[in-house]
């Protein structure tokens, strides 16, 4: 089965290969994913503490 995309390409040996292609290199995707939700983690960790810290300082 195959998707038709806006240009009326067929997507399905795409796909195919794109999943191939992330399983082969789970390593270094994994090492990616792990990099990116660190960052994510602490940057949300950065701007709740310092919206906190200034709330209760300054009676935001």
């Amino acid at each position: 089965m195959y998707r038709r995309g806006v240009f009326n390409c067929d997507y399905s040996l795409f796909s195919t290969l794109l999943i191939f292609k992330l399983l082969s290199n789970f390593e270094l995707n994994q090492a990616v994913i792990s990099g990116m939700v660190t960052v994510y983690i602490l940057w949300y960790v950065l701007i709740t503490t310092t919206f906190f810290f200034s709330s209760v300082c300054f009676g935001l």
